[in-house]
This record gives structure tokens, C-alpha cells and sequence, in this order.
């Protein structure tokens, strides 16, 4: 089912922090990132906690991948729970920034039908990043400049204004 989806991972690390990928993969074998997540250490193998993180899932059948970028922690399952779907309103468009946590990168899904304007604030205020008149449906932007901590992304569409909180990882 398309749409927005909680995802919870339950995890045990003795004391490293660890970190996956995940990827859709397409019958054409196109693959495409739908979730860039860490886990902290829960202080042993089998101390298990649970982490959750979000991710946009498109209609379809893919192949699901899971990509270890920080080993030397244990899954014991992940689930996924659906939040909303594709008929998105203006209270929901924060499920449709996607992944969060994020390393390089962050998609905007544009579910509007409209132009958005977009602003990036530091904990201070200051304004980082500043985009005008997106159009397209996803949007791909690189944050790869901006050092690890907490970030707030501004969308501006129909005279209206969503800040949505961000995570910037290693």
C-alpha cells in the first residue's frame, strides 16, 4: 500500500552505535533509498529497544534490501506501520520528508499539486538554505554541507507554512 510508514526496528548493540540502508528494488532493478537510519547501544547483545524511523513507501512490488552502513548490532525484527496515505493534506506533508535522520540528502514529496518554497534554519535561526518554486513530485535536495545535528525545514505553499524538524547523522 502506498504511503507513509513508521518503521520500528528492534535492536541490541553492546556499545557501538550502528546504522542501515534501506532500498526498494524494482522489477527493472532500479533501486531506489527509502530510509537512512542509526541505532544507538542499548548496553548488551540481548538488551533489546526499539527504534523507529520513517519512510515513504510507493505502490508496487519491489524486492526490499537492507544495507548495514554500521555493523556489529543485532535485529530481532522490524515492522512497518502505515500512517497515511497518497491523499495527503497540509497536517500530513511532514510524512512526506523522507529519510529523517539523513546524511547527504532529504526528498521533498511534493503530494500538493503545487509550488513550494523551501527554507533551512539552524538552532539559531539563521537561515542556511533558501529554495524557491519547486514543481517537481520528489524532490532530491543535498545537505551534504551541513554538519551532523538538529535542523528546521520551512515549507511554504498556498500562502500556508509547515517547519518540520531535522536530523542531520555522521
Amino acid at each position: 500500500k502506498e504511503g507513509n510508514y513508521n518503521v520500528v526496528f528492534r535492536i541490541a548493540s553492546l556499545g557501538y552505535n550502528g546504522g542501515l540502508k534501506m532500498f526498494l528494488i524494482s522489477e527493472n532493478g532500479d533501486k531506489q533509498e527509502v530510509l537512512n537510519t542509526s541505532f544507538s547501544p542499548t548496553g548488551g547483545w540481548q538488551a533489546w529497544k526499539s527504534f523507529e524511523s520513517s519512510a515513504y513507501l510507493p505502490k508496487g512490488e519491489y524486492i526490499l534490501r537492507l544495507v548495514i552502513t554500521k555493523p556489529q548490532f543485532n535485529i530481532n525484527w522490524f515492522r512497518f506501520d502505515f500512517i497515511s496515505g497518497t491523499q495527503q493534506t497540509y497536517n500530513e506533508l511532514a510524512t512526506l520528508i523522507y529519510p529523517n535522520p539523513f546524511n547527504d540528502y532529504i526528498f521533498i514529496n511534493n503530494e500538493v499539486n503545487t509550488d513550494i518554497d523551501i527554507q533551512i534554519f539552524d538552532l539559531k535561526g539563521n537561515i542556511l538554505i533558501r529554495k524557491s518554486k519547486i514543481k517537481s513530485k520528489t524532490h532530491k535536495l543535498f545537505l551534504k554541507n551541513l554538519n551532523p545535528g538538529i535542523y528546521f525545514l520551512q515549507l511554504n505553499f498556498n500562502n500556508r507554512s509547515k517547519v518540520i524538524k531535522l536530523v542531520k547523522t555522521e
